[in-house]
């Protein structure tokens, strides 16, 4: 199998063996198909920076007034609390950014 745990392959090292439920599931090749089938679907319908861009954006558009307010009220750095926000919001991109990647290359495919 692809993932090391489950009937040998690369062995990847952040996989876990699975349980009595989630073990037998992905040794069988027909549902294991399936489940990377709907896998590298999600990768390219959800968990896709063209689809979490827009709401990132939208995140910062309607939030950073919010924040920046807030911190006016309770006497904080106004800059500061705003460079806060956006630094949490870029973490959020490198995040998407970098696992996916990492799925993908796992799965074994270079891009979608």
């Amino acid at each position: 199998g692809l993932f090391g745990g489950f009937g040998g392959g690369r062995g990847f090292g952040w996989w876990r063996d699975g349980d009595a439920i989630s073990k037998p599931l992905i040794s069988n090749p027909t549902f294991q198909a399936k489940y990377f089938k709907r896998v590298k679907e999600l990768l390219v319908e959800v968990f896709a920076e063209d689809v979490l861009e827009p709401k990132f954006d939208w995140l910062e558009r309607t939030l950073v007034p919010e924040i920046r307010l807030r911190a006016e009220t309770h006497s904080q750095d106004i800059d500061s609390e705003t460079s806060r926000f956006n630094e949490f919001v870029g973490s959020m991109r490198s995040h998407l950014k970098n696992r996916r990647g990492f799925i993908l290359q796992e799965l074994g495919e270079s891009s979608f």
